[in-house]
């Protein structure tokens, strides 16, 4: 198990959002690939036409494919045959965001957002170690209420993950 502090963490994510790459221990994991329900592409892969794709309805967005089984169509014999071009999506996605935020934030608690969560917190551990740390949930608290004020909507993980002060 990796062990993080939240601050630590929460400054890690913030930095990777920034540099458009998520730096996430993967190891072998494919969970994200096999589970998530629409991996929507920015509107430039999108018209670039080279991502296998159809739009949803329901985002309003063009996402990968899937093949039958519910797979990225890009996952093959367990490993992304387009990793040095995947999507943005892709590139900052972050599985120990489900960790930190309660289920009931995410627009929809689906079987893959349980397993995501299931499985970040078999593979990591976030963790209390410095001072900040202990204040993480209360600020993380305060940035989804500016963000519901602003929105008045469903708040999205990103949006509040951003709003935190460090």
């Amino acid at each position: 198990m990796i062990r993080m502090g939240l601050s630590s963490w929460h400054r890690h994510w913030k930095q990777g959002q920034k540099q458009q790459q998520a730096d996430v221990p993967c190891g072998t994991c494919t969970l994200c690939c096999r589970c998530w329900d629409a991996m929507p592409l920015t509107e430039e892969e999108a018209d670039s036409g080279i991502y296998d794709s159809h739009v949803d309805k329901a985002l309003n967005a063009k996402v990968l494919n899937r093949q039958e089984n519910g797979h990225c169509t890009y996952l093959q014999d367990e490993r992304c045959t387009i990793y040095s071009h995947r999507p943005q999506a892709c590139r900052l996605f972050d599985c120990r965001v489900y960790q930190v935020l309660p289920l009931e934030w995410f627009a929809h608690i689906t079987p893959a957002v349980q397993a995501l969560k299931e499985n970040a917190a078999q593979r990591f551990e976030l963790v209390t170690k410095e001072p900040s740390d202990a204040t993480f949930h209360v600020r993380m608290k305060q940035a989804a209420e500016v963000v519901s004020q602003r929105t008045h909507s469903t708040i999205s993980a990103s949006a509040v993950l951003h709003q935190m002060q460090p």
